[in-house]
C-alpha cells in the first residue's frame, strides 16, 4: 500500500483582513493559524507514516515569501526528511516563481516542479513505483489548458497521480486564467488520483473520477465556512481512497439563533449561549470566528443596541468562541409559522386533523353535499382532492396566525 497526503492553499502570510476588534490573544491566534495547521499536518505525517506529501501549490499567500513563512516550512520539511518522506510542491497564482534569488534552500527530500508539467518518480520500500506530474506557475495568470499537455498514465507504474493548481471548468466562472481544465480532459489522462488546489472548498470534481480539490488548510475569512485541512490517501489493489483530516486551528461558522418570544436580555444572552454549546463542538486545539444573526419575533431597539460584539464577547469570556459580526433580523412570517409549529406541534397537529382527518372530513363532504345540488357536484373527493383541502387549510391556519401576530 502507499499513502500521502494531499494539501494545497497554505496561504502562509495570510493577512486576515477585517478583523480589527479581535483581542490580543485572539490576533495572535489568529495570524500564527496558517503555521499552526501545517505544523500538526506535519505531525500526523509522521503519526500516519505516508510514504510522501503532496502540496498543489499557494503555500504562500504572495509571490514575496517572508523569510518567516520559508524558515518556518524549512524547518516543517526537515521533519518530514528526518522521517524519510518525501515532499512534491507545485506553486499556484498566488506563489507563482519569480525571481529566485530570494528563496531559502529547501531540505533534499522537497523536489519543486518546473514551470512546464514533468513526471517525477517515487518508489516505496515495498516496491511499489507511483509516477508524479505536474507543474509550477511561473505568472500570476495562465489562461492555457496545461492538463492537456500532461502525459499519459504510465503503464509501467503501479501509481500515477497528478498535481494541478486550477480551475475546473463549470466551478468557477467561464473564461479563468488560473490554467483551466475540463472534467473531460481529467477522464483523458486516466490519472489514479489528481490533487488538485485553487478551489478553496474540498471535494471531487465528479463523482466517478478520483480528482479532488483539498481546499485550503485554514478559512481566511467569514465566507469560508467550516472545518478546513488536507486529505489522507491511501492507495491499494489498483484505487486511491482520500479520507478527509481536519486541521485548521480556527473555524468560521455562521450561526443564526431564534429568539421566539425572549423580551429579556438575559434570557437572550442564555439562549445564544445556548445555541452556540449546541452546534459547535468544543474541542482543546479548535476555535471558532462566528458571524451571529438574531432573529426576533418583534425588535426592541433598546434591546438591539445592547448586542454588539464587544458586549456578548465580554460575556462569553471564553477562549473557543469570538464573535466577529453580529446582526438582528425580524423574523419573516414563514419562520413565525415554523417557530409555532416546533413549539406547539400537538397543536399544529390538531388543528390540521381537525379538517383531514377521516370523522371530521366526512361530516364536511356531507354538508358540502347537502348544499350543493347533485347535477352541479362535478368533484370526485379521492385523496388527491383530499390532500388539496388540507393544503387549502394550512394556508387557512397559517394566515390566522398572521393576522393575530
Amino acid at each position: 500500500m502507499v499513502s500521502f497526503i494531499h494539501v494545497a492553499d497554505l496561504h502562509l502570510d495570510s493577512p486576515f483582513k477585517g478583523l480589527v476588534d479581535l483581542s490580543d490573544e485572539w490576533f495572535e491566534a489568529v495570524q500564527n493559524s496558517t503555521f499552526q495547521a501545517f505544523d500538526q499536518l506535519v505531525t500526523q505525517a509522521i503519526e500516519y507514516a505516508v510514504d510522501f506529501v503532496l502540496i498543489a501549490g499557494d503555500l504562500y499567500d504572495a509571490s514575496e515569501r517572508s523569510i518567516r513563512a520559508q524558515t518556518f516550512l524549512r524547518a516543517q520539511f526537515k521533519r518530514l526528511n528526518t522521517a524519510q518522506i518525501n515532499v512534491y510542491i507545485i506553486y499556484g497564482n498566488h506563489d507563482f516563481i519569480d525571481r529566485q534569488y530570494l528563496y531559502i534552500d529547501m531540505p533534499k527530500n522537497v523536489h519543486i516542479f518546473d514551470t512546464t508539467p514533468e513526471t517525477v518518480y517515487y518508489q516505496s520500500d515495498q516496491g511499489e513505483t507511483v509516477g508524479i506530474s505536474g507543474f509550477s506557475y511561473d505568472q500570476q495568470h495562465i489562461k492555457d489548458n496545461r492538463l492537456q499537455k500532461y502525459p499519459p498514465r504510465d503503464l509501467a507504474v503501479d501509481y500515477h497521480i497528478g498535481m494541478l493548481h486550477g480551475n475546473c471548468q463549470g466551478i468557477e466562472t467561464p473564461g479563468s486564467v488560473y490554467a483551466p481544465f475540463s472534467i473531460a480532459d481529467v477522464r483523458q489522462l486516466n490519472y489514479d488520483y489528481l490533487a488538485l488546489g485553487h478551489i478553496h472548498k474540498r471535494g471531487p470534481i465528479h463523482s466517478r473520477l478520483p480528482a479532488y480539490y483539498s481546499g485550503n488548510i485554514q478559512g481566511r475569512h467569514r465566507k469560508e465556512l467550516g472545518d478546513k485541512g488536507y486529505y489522507l490517501v491511501r492507495c491499494e489493489h489498483g484505487q486511491c481512497y482520500p479520507e478527509f483530516i481536519s486541521a485548521a486551528p480556527i473555524i468560521w461558522e455562521a450561526i443564526t439563533v431564534k429568539m421566539s418570544k425572549l423580551t429579556s436580555l438575559q434570557q437572550v444572552l442564555d439562549r445564544i449561549i445556548e445555541v452556540l454549546h449546541e452546534q459547535l463542538d468544543v474541542q482543546e486545539n479548535k476555535r471558532y470566528l462566528i458571524d451571529l444573526t438574531c432573529e426576533f419575533e418583534l425588535l426592541d431597539s433598546s434591546l438591539m443596541a445592547l448586542l454588539t460584539t464587544e458586549q456578548i464577547n465580554q460575556l462569553l469570556g471564553a477562549s473557543h468562541y469570538w464573535i466577529t459580526h453580529i446582526r438582528c433580523e425580524k423574523q419573516s412570517e414563514q419562520q413565525l409559522i415554523d417557530a409555532f409549529i416546533e413549539r406547539y406541534p400537538t397543536a399544529w397537529q390538531k388543528a390540521i386533523d381537525s379538517v383531514i382527518a377521516g370523522d371530521h372530513f366526512i361530516t364536511l363532504q356531507q354538508e358540502l353535499q347537502a348544499q350543493v345540488p347533485p347535477q352541479y357536484w362535478q368533484q370526485t373527493w379521492d385523496q388527491t382532492f383530499k390532500e388539496d383541502i388540507k393544503q387549502q387549510a394550512i394556508r387557512a391556519i397559517e394566515q390566522a396566525l398572521n393576522d393575530t401576530d
